[in-house]
């Protein structure tokens, strides 16, 4: 398992990964300017 700590992650990446798991994809909320402030982490 590799983390990555405040590395952007794309909207499409985090839209596959929800269908993945059978959610909605929401891509376009994660495009909002407003998501851009959140601290991200990541885990591979």
């Amino acid at each position: 398992m590799e983390y990555k700590f405040n590395e952007k992650v794309s909207a499409k990446a985090l839209a596959d990964l929800r269908e993945s798991v059978g959610w909605n994809r929401m891509e376009g909320e994660y495009k909002s300017p407003l998501m851009t402030s959140y601290y991200h982490i990541a885990v591979y």
